[in-house]
Parts: C-alpha cells; structure tokens; sequence
C-alpha cells in the first residue's frame, strides 16, 4: 500500500516537473517562429503542458492497473481525479507562460529548474502525508503546489473519501489568479522575444 501512496506522490510530481524543467527552452529552441513566421507563441506552453498532460494518463492508467491487481477495483470516489488535476494543470499551464518568458531573457534558468524540481519533490507530501507533519511545518508544507493535488488523489484513489473541498477551491482560485497573471506578464514581455533572440 506505501508503493501507490508513493507513486500517485511521484506521478504528479512528474507531470509538474515537466513543465517546470521543459519551458524555459521553449521559445529559445523555437527561433525560427520567433522571427520568420507569424505564430502564436503563448500555444507552446499550452503544447507541453497537453504532452506532460498524456504522459500523466499513462502513468495514472499503470498506477490504476496496479491497485486493481494489488487491492482490487478502486473507490467509487476515483472518478473525482480528473476534477482534483485541474488545478494542477492550470497552475503548470501559469509556470509554463511565466517559464518560457524567463528563459528567453535569464538564459541559465534550464539550468536552475531541474534543481527546484527536485527542492519540490522533498518539500511535497510525495514521501510522506501532510498530516505526518508537526507545526509549524505543517503549514510551510501547504505553500507547495503540490500538496493539495496529491492529498486530493490520495484521498480519492486510496482513502475513499472525500476530498476537502475548501482547500481545492482555495487552491483553484490561487492557480486561476496565477495563471492568469503569468499569461499577462508573457504577453507583456513577448514584444522583445525577437530583439533578444
């Protein structure tokens, strides 16, 4: 039982570390739909995003077959955790447009991603429950953005339960905000893409 409330942890860790790790060299890889073709730039992140998205499916559909042979057919509750990803998608969609904007101007952000991927993995709940933790880290532990998405599936998946739903709203709401000020901020700082590159 530790090995699925371990991989549903690291899966969704996966996804988000994708994007993490993947979008600074979005735009700075595409030179060519930068300068000589008229194409609109905010659609790579949502492209990576959608890909880190199909790799998800795949990894749930290997953890899924696993419950069933472990523990038998899931809870009536897993049809709940496409509504508990959401969020998580739409933040990774915000980290995209803020990432791939970055990268074009901090060229050495592909280099410091993949170290901040791996900082999230330790400060998440993907080892360990959130309700393990003592104060005052209990509460450090719920500014990561993967808290929420991994308690909510673990509470679906392999607890039966339902998941607390004001923690997914106030999670939702902060990801909406987020994306939607990271998606500004990318077509603020589009403009000089060319001129950099």
């Amino acid at each position: 039982e530790f090995a699925l409330i371990l991989f549903i942890g690291l899966v969704l860790h996966g996804f988000l570390a994708e994007i993490l790790n993947r979008a600074p060299t979005l735009i700075v890889s595409n030179v060519n739909l930068v300068k000589r073709v008229v194409f609109p730039l905010d659609t790579l992140p949502v492209m990576a995003v959608c890909t880190a998205l199909v790799h998800l499916m795949i990894s749930l559909a290997i953890w899924l077959a696993f419950h069933w042979i472990v523990r038998g057919p899931p809870p009536m509750t897993a049809w709940l955790l496409p509504v508990g990803i959401l969020p998580l998608f739409v933040f990774a969609l915000g980290a995209g447009w803020l990432l791939a904007s970055l990268g074009v101007y901090l060229r050495d952000m592909s280099y410091v991603m993949p170290m901040i991927s791996m900082v999230l993995m330790f400060v998440s709940p993907v080892f360990y429950p959130a309700s393990a933790l003592r104060p005052p880290y209990d509460k450090l532990v719920l500014l990561s953005p993967l808290t929420e998405p991994i308690e909510f599936a673990r509470d679906v998946l392999i607890g039966g339960q339902q998941p607390r739903w004001d923690a997914y709203f106030g999670f939702l709401g902060c990801a909406l905000i987020f994306a939607w000020l990271a998606y500004a901020w990318f077509l603020g700082t589009k403009k000089g893409f060319a001129d950099v590159l």
